[in-house]
C-alpha cells in the first residue's frame, strides 16, 4: 500500500525539462542533469569508436565526447546546421555531449503527462539515462 502511495505522488511531481530536437522530434530531458548547451561544432574523430560517437571536444580542458542523438537512437542522423547545439551532461563522472538539431525551450511537467520514449535499434521505451 505504502509502495502504490509512493509510486502516486512521484507521478504527480513536476519536473523542470530542457526541450530539444532530434530530427524532427521533440525531446526533453531533466534540465538538472545539463551541465551546459554548447554551440562548438568541431570535433576530433575517434577512430574506431562506435558509429553514433562523433567525436571529442575539448571544453575548457576538459574532454568531453559527443554522441550523435539521432543516430543513437535509430533516427536519421545530426548535420551540423547554425541551430546545432551540444547538450552537455555528466553521466557516471564523465562529460557527454548530445548532438542535438536545435534547441527548444526550457519548462516544467507533470511526470504523469510525460510521454516515455518509443524508438528504434532495440531502444523502444528507454531514455538517454538508460542507453
Amino acid at each position: 500500500m505504502a509502495q502504490h502511495a509512493a509510486g502516486a505522488t512521484a507521478q504527480r511531481k513536476a519536473v523542470g525539462l530542457a526541450t530539444f530536437y532530434v530530427g524532427e522530434a521533440l525531446c526533453g530531458m531533466d534540465i538538472l542533469k545539463v551541465q551546459e548547451i554548447n554551440k562548438q561544432m568541431e570535433v576530433t574523430r575517434v577512430p574506431q569508436a562506435p558509429e553514433y560517437v562523433s567525436g571529442v571536444l575539448n571544453l575548457r580542458g576538459r574532454i568531453v565526447t559527443i554522441i550523435d542523438l539521432g543516430k543513437k537512437l535509430g533516427l536519421s542522423p545530426t548535420q551540423p546546421t547554425e541551430a546545432s547545439r551540444n547538450i552537455i551532461v555528466n553521466s557516471q563522472e564523465e562529460h557527454i555531449g548530445l548532438l542535438v538539431a536545435g534547441i527548444a525551450d526550457v519548462g516544467r511537467a507533470m511526470l504523469s503527462e510525460c510521454l516515455w520514449p518509443i524508438c528504434g535499434k532495440g531502444h523502444a521505451g528507454r531514455t538517454v539515462k538508460d542507453i
